[in-house]
């Protein structure tokens, strides 16, 4: 992690070393623009799209595999509703089909139903700057555990409460910072959507979010008696007896 901290800050700072200020925030890829400086128009326009390209399978692939399987693992346990057949696994190939279908599908119309331009681009910042709430959350969720729990017999891990603190603040500062008026460059138009729009609709649809949340893991608990949480403890108590044997 610190090998690709120090080179994540090394290409900022050559980036910023090659290109002016105002080349900046122009519409092109900034490291386009850097090889093109650099390695030329052949590495800069044919070479390194190529290779952005094949960055992007990869994450893609990676998205498809890793939502398939929280899909499936949440209607195994109940947390989503008709979790029977999000929970049932291909008898051939061992994966999650529908979980993966129903991945395919909104992957799909995510893709296709905004039209291409600022309402596409509009759709992509929703998605990425609402995540810095959750890896917030996630930080003081590790905190949170840690203070509960300080002897629990299956970490295998300790992170540092210190960095875990300075990243949940740290993410938490970026999240809020989204709703900060960007710096204006002269000769630069401004932005045809405002810059406040993609952090607010986050905003706005993780909180509706809490609804389809509250009725299933708290009202349809308190009505049904059933517990959706009760897989935790049965795992935890398997994987004990493992290691006593």
């Amino acid at each position: 992690m610190s090998i690709l901290a120090v080179l994540y800050i090394l290409a900022n700072v050559a980036y910023f070393s090659v290109i002016p200020l105002e080349d900046i925030d122009n519409g092109t890829l900034l490291a386009a623009q850097f090889m093109n400086k650099v390695f030329g128009k052949t590495v800069g326009q044919i070479i390194l799209p190529i290779c952005i390209g094949l960055s992007i399978l990869g994450v893609v692939m990676s998205e498809l595999f890793g939502g398939g399987r929280l899909m499936y693992t949440a209607g195994k346990t109940g947390f989503v509703p008709y979790g029977a057949v999000l929970g049932e696994i291909h008898p051939r190939f061992g994966t999650p089909v529908y979980a993966l279908a129903i991945i395919w599908a909104l992957s799909l119309v995510f893709l296709f139903a905004p039209p291409p331009g600022k309402a596409f681009d509009l759709l992509v910042d929703l998605v990425q700057e609402g995540m810095w709430y959750f890896y917030a959350l996630t930080a003081f969720g590790v905190i949170l555990l840690r203070r509960r729990l300080p002897n629990y017999p299956l970490r295998r891990f300790r992170s540092s409460l210190v960095l875990s603190f300075l990243f949940a603040a740290l993410s938490f500062l970026l999240g809020v910072l989204q709703f900060y008026p960007p710096a204006e460059i002269p000769g630069k138009p401004k932005p045809q959507v405002p810059y406040y729009l993609a952090p607010l609709l986050g905003v706005i649809f993780m909180s509706l979010c809490l609804v389809p949340w509250y009725l299933r893991m708290w009202r349809y608990v308190n009505r049904t008696g059933h517990q959706l949480l009760s897989w935790i403890e049965d795992e935890e108590q398997e994987v004990m007896q493992m290691n006593d044997t």
